[in-house]
């Protein structure tokens, strides 16, 4: 399943790059990322990894493609913000890319959209991806204990001394 979400995430990231580079740069950059050794170890390695690199690029699409002709379409921001939401519970480094994928809208519809619009559009995104976030820490720190107690996991674990026999010495 791995090796499946990282090759969806290779042709996500082609359909969002295709959007702002010219498409010979933008396959050269997909056959690098995938010829990588980092990118399949990470994938082998790291679970959360190919399910994280989908959803961060299928948030950038959305993001990207939220405004055109001079509107805003309400079904691409809802898919751009419910993908880093869940790319945020898939791996916490997801908050750190909530700038850069504000600046990824911005550049994809810098042509697009009129100046109010796009930052009411980063407004609306950043609202809902720190309420995200919020909740997230609030249910860390509040989620219920699912093991036993840490005093009777002490307790079971404490080794017994050993007693030496004399015979074998």
């Amino acid at each position: 399943a791995s090796v499946v979400l990282s090759w969806l995430s290779l042709v996500l990231m082609f359909v969002a790059l295709r959007r702002w580079l010219p498409p010979r740069i933008t396959l050269v950059a997909v056959l690098l990322t995938g010829t990588s050794y980092w990118y399949f170890q990470n994938a082998t390695v790291l679970l959360s990894e190919p399910p994280f690199l989908c959803l961060m690029w299928v948030a950038v699409i959305g993001l990207s493609r939220c405004c055109k002709q001079d509107r805003i379409r309400l079904g691409w921001l809802i898919v751009g913000v419910v993908a880093y939401l869940l790319m945020f519970a898939t791996r916490i480094a997801g908050c750190l890319l909530a700038p850069g994928l504000l600046l990824a809208m911005w550049y994809g519809t810098r042509h697009q959209i009129n100046l109010h619009r796009r930052i009411l559009v980063c407004l609306v995104f950043s609202a809902v991806a720190g309420t995200g976030a919020w909740g997230y820490f609030l249910w860390r720190d509040h989620k219920p204990e699912l093991s036993a107690p840490k005093e009777a996991v002490v307790q079971n674990t404490a080794q017994k001394p050993v007693k030496s026999n004399p015979a074998s010495i």
